[in-house]
């Protein structure tokens, strides 16, 4: 077994799949979603791909506070595009459906 391994939470970001696998799913249906979605304004220190809870302004509305072709949200500080818009209406409708229906 790696360190990494035997890090506590480690393996839910780097394995998730293994991780709900041999977790949660033994008490009843798991549900998880990849997010890739590479915010345009967020500034990324030389990481490929989407951060940790970078979906969370998407889930919660955030890029529809303001009017205008970008938009910025100062507590988390990033302008969002029209595209990002609408990757968040899908995202609120998908978390909305899964609270309404499981």
């Amino acid at each position: 077994m790696s360190l990494q391994d035997q890090i506590p939470g480690v393996s839910m970001f780097q394995k998730p799949e293994e991780a709900i696998k041999g977790g949660s799913s033994q008490y009843g249906n798991t549900y998880m979603y990849y997010f890739s979605h590479e915010t345009e304004d967020y500034e990324r220190y030389g990481l490929k791909g989407s951060v940790h809870l970078e979906d969370l302004p998407y889930i919660l509305g955030y890029p529809f506070f303001q009017n205008g072709p970008t938009i910025e949200f100062d507590a988390f500080g990033l302008k969002f595009a029209d595209e990002e818009r609408a990757l968040s209406q899908v995202l609120m409708h998908y978390i909305s459906t899964f609270v309404k229906t499981g």
